[in-house]
């Protein structure tokens, strides 16, 4: 069909092969031909591709047998192409690698957030819409999604070989594991900070104005089943971007509270942990053996304030990734404690100056085993346990002078900080709606025909 495009990408797989194709609507009034390339899998299995004849077949990547979509047919509009150009981010010892946005931070300073807290909202955002997609089985919007967005997700070292272990000796990976994992939005499966691209997406608004400008697409997907008849999948911005923004409006709604909560936890944090010095003391145990109390969290799965016969607007159930939003958001809220005191200019000179080294240092040191990257839970009380367990030490300054450097003290000023962070990104969140109102009208514009500049 010479005013169409296909594209067919197919995974071979030992029940069979199946097959996912694409329509463009943007291809219809300027293609004239196609050429068609035949692919020989390892297997003796046959996959097919239908490309304009502009398109080479050097864009295509195969590897282990899978054969994957050109990437020039990442974007269907070329010059959108051109803007959203794969851009390698290169991870420095500090947050400042990454370019970030002007808004939600915590003014200048040498160090950094690679994400401010609203684009730290938009990528929860993103990611519970994908938890829902998936819900509902929608694989395919959720692929589309993920090429849109293009997550600058961090990986370590240690994932990496630990992936690379378990394929060469396929003792915990099996190959149909494996090919499932590269099938699995990564983003989905992402518990950590800084995964927005901020090289495509500069601002938060940037996003779903971005978001706005792609073309309605069409994707038909088929069966292998004889049985099982084809069907089209509309994929529409306008609307994915609607859904979007309510599910953003409802996590920004908890993180009123929940913002609340990280802005009181600072004194538990501290009370119980001078309660557990004492008792070890005490008790004649170790100092190094204390552990700080860790927050209860029960209240992100019920909150005893709303009951079933509320009929308030904020009796809804929560969001489905709450409790890791929650998680990230003391972690994020912690590294910008952190970053504010690194860059706080009385103590830039002095004596406080020396302790401003000593938590710089201490810092870089752990800024990617706890801040970057896909993490665990409770990594921000890990980051203040290892501060709280550091010995105060005295260093010497100059001839004659030295320097008290307290750790203790240290947390008590990160904490105060934090407090300070949570209830500026409390106001933030609370004022999300009205924020919104300039997405609606563009998506109003999109929907009465109006292109979004």
């Amino acid at each position: 069909q010479p005013n169409q495009i296909h594209i067919l990408q197919t995974s071979v797989r030992r029940q069979g092969v199946s097959s996912y194709r694409k329509k463009s609507h943007d291809a219809m009034m300027h293609l004239r031909g196609c050429v068609a390339l035949l692919v020989v899998c390892s297997c003796s299995s046959v996959t097919s591709f239908v490309l304009p004849q502009r398109q080479t077949t050097n864009n295509l990547v195969s590897f282990s047998g899978h054969v994957e979509r050109p990437a020039s047919f990442l974007r269907r509009s070329p010059t959108t192409l051109e803007h959203f150009v794969a851009n390698k981010l290169k991870l420095s010892l500090f947050a400042t690698s990454r370019r970030r946005s002007n808004d939600g931070g915590g003014g200048g300073g040498q160090y950094q957030l690679p994400n401010d807290f609203r684009m730290f909202l938009n990528q929860c955002t993103i990611q519970s819409f994908m938890f829902l997609l998936r819900n509902l089985r929608d694989i395919h919007t959720i692929n589309w999604l993920e090429d849109f967005t293009q997550p600058a997700i961090v990986r370590k070292v240690s994932d990496e070989a630990a992936d690379e272990n378990n394929w060469t000796t396929g003792g915990f990976v099996t190959e149909e594991e494996s090919q499932k994992k590269k099938k699995t939005s990564k983003l989905l499966q992402y518990h950590g900070l800084g995964a927005m691209n901020t090289d495509l997406f500069a601002t938060w608004e940037e996003y779903f104005r971005v978001l706005l400008q792609q073309q309605e697409e069409i994707l038909v997907i088929e069966s292998v089943a004889a049985h099982i008849p084809d069907y089209e999948l509309d994929i529409i911005p306008a609307s994915l971007c609607s859904r979007m923004i309510s599910v953003r409006e409802q996590i920004a709604k908890e993180w009123v509270k929940d913002l609340d909560v990280i802005a009181t936890m600072g004194d538990a944090v501290m009370e119980s942990y001078w309660d557990a010095l004492e008792q070890s003391r005490a008790e004649g145990r170790n100092d190094g053996e204390i552990r700080i109390e860790r927050t209860n969290v029960v209240f992100l799965e019920f909150d005893p304030s709303l009951n079933a016969e509320s009929a308030t607007e904020e009796a809804v159930a929560p969001s489905p990734l709450r409790k890791g939003s929650f998680d990230l958001l003391v972690l994020l809220s912690t590294q910008e404690a952190v970053l504010r005191v690194l860059n706080d200019k009385a103590r830039q000179d002095g004596a406080a100056r020396v302790s401003n080294e000593f938590l710089a240092n201490f810092y870089r040191q752990r800024e990617r085993t706890h801040f970057s990257g896909s993490q665990r839970y409770n990594r921000a009380d890990d980051f203040l346990q290892d501060l709280l367990s550091t010995p105060p030490s005295m260093i010497n300054v100059r001839e004659g002078v030295t320097s008290l450097i307290d750790p203790h003290r240290m947390v008590e000023m990160i904490l105060e900080e934090r407090k300070h962070v949570a209830r500026e990104w409390q106001e933030i969140a609370r004022t999300s709606p009205e924020e919104h109102y300039d997405v609606r009208r563009m998506m109003l514009n999109v929907r009465m025909g109006i292109a979004v500049q």
